[in-house]
């Protein structure tokens, strides 16, 4: 009567034993999955990026601004002067590629209008000051 006893908890034990296993084992399968969806997310925003930059770089215009902005590329007979403050360093660097970006996306033709606009306001405060 006692084997039977024995036998009778070792049956119930084994499957338990095995289901708290399994469920253990569910909950680190689940926690992997949400780090390789977030990994994933990343990625592929990481993708975008660069397949948009891909695509702006056969821009030639694009390309020879790039090319200016961050090697310092220059035309024949110019000079290019670094200011030491200007670009970010150490931790920043990473950024450096969006700071170029924005950079590069304001048009010649928007960087003339706002010149114009900024004449025309100095025009205007010198005017007020003589009129004061």
């Amino acid at each position: 009567m006692g084997w039977v006893l024995i036998l009778m908890i070792l049956l119930f034990i084994l499957p338990t034993y095995n289901l708290a296993q399994s469920y253990h084992q569910l909950l680190q399968r689940r926690q992997q999955l949400s780090d390789l969806q977030t990994q994933y997310q990343t990625l592929s925003e990481e993708k975008e990026k660069e397949t948009a930059f891909a695509t702006k770089l056969k821009d030639e215009d694009y390309a020879a601004k790039y090319m200016r902005a961050k090697y310092y590329y220059s035309k024949n007979r110019e000079a290019v002067y670094t200011i030491p403050d200007l670009l970010p360093k150490g931790d920043k660097m990473e950024n450096l590629l969006d700071v170029i970006e924005q950079f590069l996306s304001l048009s010649d033709e928007k960087l003339e209008e706002l010149s114009d606009k900024n004449q025309l306001l100095r025009l205007q405060e010198e005017k007020e000051r003589k009129n004061a």
